[in-house]
């Protein structure tokens, strides 16, 4: 990652991870959510070809990614279409975008998961070591940003609320160009596969 990472939002590490996707694992369709409020909107795409995921909200355990969300782990589909072991509300979206084989990560932050990044290929596909690696390798590197930036809100909030006379304003300032050089460091030492 390059200048400016520390101050990228959380949806723009999203869009860098779901974008680096087709790149690392060959498969020319990636799209991913983080979770709100309990659903996991679709707000990242690349490699698409139509807008039929654009606003796609998938609920926990409705179709794969949804599974993927609620058992936190990894699903596939190799033949999206007839798979038996995933619900199909979403196949208006998925196969919209000419989706046959599609494999869902889930992002997990200390224990939970936060997200899921999606790889698709538009033909049956098998999903060999390799590309698994690398798209779990993907998934790690953003799990650990949103970790690193929660313990960083975390840690700077306790600052928030001092009595007035315990931190003077330098000191304050002092503190958030601290956290501010952490973040810089952490972030551009993750997303790399």
């Amino acid at each position: 990652m390059g200048p400016g990472i520390s101050s990228a939002t959380e949806h723009d590490l999203l869009a860098l991870a779901v974008g680096r996707l087709p790149h690392v694992t060959k498969f020319p369709v990636a799209f991913g959510g983080l979770t709100t409020d309990g659903l996991l909107p679709v707000t990242a795409t690349a490699g698409t070809q139509t807008r039929s995921l654009a606003g796609l909200v998938v609920q926990p355990e409705r179709g794969l990614g949804g599974r993927s969300l609620v058992e936190k782990r990894a699903r596939l589909a190799i033949d999206y279409r007839t798979a038996r072991g995933i619900t199909h509300d979403y196949d208006r979206a998925v196969l919209g975008e000419g989706i046959s084989t599609l494999f869902a990560v889930p992002v997990m932050v200390d224990g939970q998961a936060r997200g899921v990044l999606y790889c698709g290929s538009r033909a049956e596909s098998a999903v060999g070591d390799v590309v698994a690696r690398a798209a779990f390798s993907i998934a790690d590197s953003l799990a650990t940003e949103l970790r690193v930036r929660s313990e960083i809100d975390r840690r700077l909030s306790s600052f928030a609320t001092p009595a007035p006379a315990a931190i003077g304003s330098a000191a304050r300032e002092e503190l958030r160009e601290s956290y501010a050089e952490i973040r810089s460091i952490a972030g551009s030492s993750q997303l790399r596969v």
